[in-house]
């Protein structure tokens, strides 16, 4: 069966979203061919998890040379390759910047508030709720925030507190610090569409990329004095 390869001109467009997959994990190299112009051709080979059909790549996308990439697919199934951006959804872990958001993301933790008016709570951090907020008159099209209230549950009561009463706090036992927060953000998706159904399969991938260089050593005996 001769050898079926499939290039690909990384460009732009949109797509819907799978699994994001990474290259440099997926792939070990097989073979390097490096050119005295500094420049090199990689032969890579991995199996590669395709749960829906498809194998996107996402991270550590090779720098390839003029954006050509090459598949091989030795079962023969790969249907089209493609390349664009897309908004890919990404958790980030971030300082959290506020008491509310210090007392959000430690819920039942020990913790002691310094008030207003010298008062002072201590007990454990149980629930946060929010409560929506009036809308000034005059002001319908205006959107308003709600606000958060948390309750600390003491050894005999329950007291319900407002952030912005807060003037210090100090955790009995080690706090969590940072929040985890959803975000977008655009970035480069390869993505490979296979004709076959299969979980895993093997892909080869090729490419030319520039970085790597050589330099010609000699070694001169002298065998005969003369």
């Amino acid at each position: 069966m001769p050898l079926r390869f499939v290039f690909l001109l990384l460009g732009l467009g949109s797509s819907f979203s799978l699994l994001a997959q990474d290259a440099t994990k997926d792939f070990q190299t097989k073979e390097i061919s490096v050119f005295k112009n500094g420049t090199a051709f990689f032969v890579k080979s991995g199996q590669i998890a395709t749960p829906e059909g498809s194998y996107r790549m996402l991270e550590n996308i090779p720098a390839a040379r003029f954006g050509t990439l090459w598949f091989h697919s030795p079962d023969d199934e790969l249907r089209q390759v493609r390349s664009f951006t897309d908004e890919i959804e990404k958790m980030a872990k971030l300082k959290a910047a506020s008491f509310e958001e210090m007392l959000s993301i430690n819920l039942g933790k020990k913790v002691k508030l310094f008030m207003h008016h010298d008062l002072v709570v201590e007990g454990v951090v149980e629930t946060v709720e929010e409560t929506p907020q009036a809308v000034p008159p005059g002001n319908l099209h205006l959107r308003v925030q709600p606000a958060r209230v948390f309750t600390i549950r003491t050894d005999s009561r329950w007291v319900v507190v407002q952030p912005g009463n807060i003037r210090h706090l100090e955790f009995m036992e080690k706090p969590i610090l940072l929040k985890e927060t959803l975000s977008k953000t655009s970035q480069p998706v390869v993505q490979l569409d296979f004709s076959g159904r299969r979980q895993k399969r093997q892909l080869d991938m090729m490419y030319l990329a520039n970085g790597l260089n050589w330099t010609p050593n000699y070694l001169i005996e002298l065998v005969d004095e003369r």
